[in-house]
């Protein structure tokens, strides 16, 4: 072999080692921060699916986002890792032709190392990349059910005690009418000799008419308590 090529092949030796340096610290690089952003989204999600205050859909959207960002980082896994496979087969195949034998970089097995290993660190990276993508997948499945079932109970009614306070013995109220804006919801009568009545309304702002011998009405603002009272005096 003339000299003029082993010095052109050590020239080109030296460039695809530093290439194979430069792919692996891109790699790391890289893989870091898929980890960190994925494990930041899930972090988040959580968060936001913990707290009462933010709703429900948009919890499962977020999910989903980390789902599809963890497969992406998945892929792009794959695709970085062959850029480092392209540089390091380069590196080998120089060191054959300059005949190195077992002065070779054999760091990893994938180099040509002896050295035992429980994994390649590509793999790993795939399985906590594949675990977190099943983690936002539940979370947002868990956020769906949430949000079906916010959507489909119905809201609690209350029991409201309506109890009457004429001004004056003479006074005779028969009547009870219930409406909300224009509507009326309900129109019941006092019992005989009773004075007070039990109706099941939504939370909400309602206007109670009492009439008789002559009409008054109250404004009443009905809460979430189960149990509630209001007295009216006319």
């Amino acid at each position: 072999m003339a000299p003029e090529r082993d010095e052109g092949l050590v020239r080109q030796y030296d460039r695809a080692v530093e290439e194979y340096r430069f792919q692996v610290d891109l790699n790391w690089r890289r893989s870091e921060y898929f980890f960190v952003l994925n494990v930041g989204v899930l972090i988040a999600s959580a968060t936001m699916f913990s707290s009462g205050d933010v709703p429900r859909e948009l919890v499962a959207v977020l999910f989903f986002v980390g789902a599809l960002l963890a497969g992406l980082s998945f892929l792009a896994n794959d695709v970085q890792h062959g850029y480092y496979k392209s540089a390091r087969n380069r590196k080998t195949d120089l060191e054959k032709r300059l005949e190195l034998g077992d002065l070779a970089l054999a760091t990893t097995p994938g180099m040509g190392s002896g050295l035992r290993r429980l994994g390649r660190v590509g793999t790993f990276l795939k399985i906590m990349l594949v675990a977190i993508a099943l983690a936002d997948l539940v979370g947002a499945g868990f956020a769906i059910d949430k949000a079906i079932g916010a959507s489909t109970s119905k809201p609690a009614r209350t029991s409201l005690v309506i109890n009457l306070e004429p001004s004056s013995p003479r006074e005779d109220f028969s009547a009870v009418v219930v409406s909300q804006g224009r509507k009326t919801i309900t129109s019941r009568r006092f019992p005989q000799n009773e004075t007070s009545l039990m109706v099941s309304l939504l939370p909400g702002q309602y206007r109670i008419f009492i009439a008789g011998t002559s009409l008054c009405h109250k404004d009443l603002r009905v809460g979430d308590d189960p149990l509630q009272l209001a007295t009216i005096r006319c």
